[in-house]
């Protein structure tokens, strides 16, 4: 279980570490700020991302999440909810980021998730091959259906199971 939770702000913060948890800022811009429900917590109101918003962002930055393998149980886990898949695709061409769609295409074709829209998804790949997951080595296929360098097997980022 990771001690560092992140936070995303639209401004500059210094990272801080209350009660043995760090708490590291992620500064992003206006553009992919979007897809938060106000919370309260306590006597405070914070922003708190959507499961939809979630999963995109953890396919825009794995590293912030533990890794493609955590993105995979995510989606695993919001079949289950109710999250709404026209959603991810409609926020995933909100932030403009080919990687994070090819790793989505990848994951839900591996997790048998029908996503909307998936022909035009497929057809706007951008070029170039980013890593599955770049918290891992830079090893591995390249892999021209998805346009992704695959740097984890398969079954272990379904798994969870990098032996």
């Amino acid at each position: 279980m990771s001690r560092t939770v992140y936070i995303v702000t639209t401004e500059r913060a210094k990272e801080r570490e209350i009660h043995g948890v760090t708490y590291r800022p992620v500064t992003i811009t206006e553009q992919k700020f979007f897809g938060y429900q106000p919370t309260a917590v306590g006597s405070n109101q914070v922003n708190i991302s959507s499961i939809e918003k979630t999963l995109v962002d953890c396919a825009d930055h794995p590293e912030f999440c533990g890794g493609i393998s955590e993105l995979a149980k995510a989606m695993q886990n919001a079949v289950d909810t109710c999250c709404s898949w026209d959603r991810v695709v409609e926020y995933l061409r909100q932030i403009g980021n080919g990687a994070a769609t090819k790793r989505l295409v990848y994951l839900a074709d591996q997790l048998d998730i029908d996503l909307p829209e998936y022909r035009d998804l497929v057809e706007d790949f951008t070029t170039g091959y980013p890593l599955l997951d770049p918290t891992r080595e830079a090893t591995g296929t390249r892999d021209s259906t998805y346009q992704l360098r695959l740097n984890v097997d398969p079954e272990s980022v379904l798994l969870g199971d990098f032996s």
